[in-house]
């Protein structure tokens, strides 16, 4: 594998996680158009907190589309810092053949770095959008402690997973390195487990919230579960706009 392509699969692993964990944050719903049934003959209270919850949901959405743009400005001063710090670290694996390398060492840093890019940009600014959100569902009545279980889980989930802050990534990349793109570093392994763990959490917990919306929505919230289900489409596009690129420039600072 010559050093270019070399760089190219570097930048797909980085790629494939930021995907990931973004589209994480964001709980996408697809076809939640399509599973919104009539609610007749739900509990009044279920399909007036449903409402409320759907607009809630909404707003959350439309906060964090207006926060998409300050994203690549924190993700250019992360991939700038990192630069400063350990800027080529990886360059001497340039230098080894692709067989030599542990694919899954590999893998693993770049899955971290990835991370980071969210826990440095994604998750800071959407706290405060997201503390809205859970302002707005924690009062709700609902007709059954499981479905208060669902709606908190929802919030519960989705902090946990915001509450991820940057690892130590140039002394992981320094450990890469040093290694001849052999070993995993304690950190690497600590950041990715507990990081994916709580992107599948968050994912789960969304499908049970978003399944409650859909079971409770009346035919009258179809505009608004229209509205709903493109801002998902404009944010996932907005964000396969962002993530390449910043993933590029993270894989070009560590000098691969």
């Amino acid at each position: 594998m010559t050093e270019r392509s070399r760089a190219r699969s570097f930048v797909a692993a980085a790629r494939t996680r930021t995907r990931a964990s973004r589209g994480a944050i964001l709980v996408i719903a697809i076809g939640l158009v399509a599973l919104c049934p009539a609610a007749a003959s739900a509990a009044p209270v279920n399909r007036a907190s449903d409402r409320a919850a759907l607009n809630a949901y909404h707003a959350y959405l439309q906060s964090l589309v207006s926060l998409a743009p300050s994203w690549r400005q924190d993700d250019n001063a992360y991939v700038a810092s990192i630069s400063g710090r350990c800027g080529g670290v990886l360059r001497p694996l340039k230098g080894i053949p692709t067989s030599s390398l542990n694919a899954q060492a590999v893998s693993a840093f770049f899955a971290e770095a990835g991370g980071d890019l969210d826990a440095a940009s994604v998750y800071p600014s959407a706290r405060p959008a997201l503390g809205r959100l859970a302002a707005s569902l924690g009062p709700l009545r609902w007709s059954s402690a499981g479905i208060r279980k669902v709606v908190s889980d929802f919030v519960g989930a989705e902090r946990r997973l915001q509450a991820v802050g940057t690892s130590n990534l140039c002394a992981d990349a320094h450990v890469l390195a040093s290694s001849h793109g052999r070993d995993i570093s304690h950190g690497t392994a600590a950041f990715v487990a507990k990081f994916a763990h709580r992107v599948v959490a968050a994912g789960d917990a969304a499908t049970a919230f978003l399944s409650v919306l859909a079971r409770y929505a009346t035919p009258t919230d179809h505009g608004l579960i229209s509205s709903t289900d493109h801002l998902l489409q404009q944010f996932a596009s907005r964000i396969k706009a962002l993530a390449v690129p910043e993933a590029k420039k993270l894989v070009v600072a560590l000098g691969v």
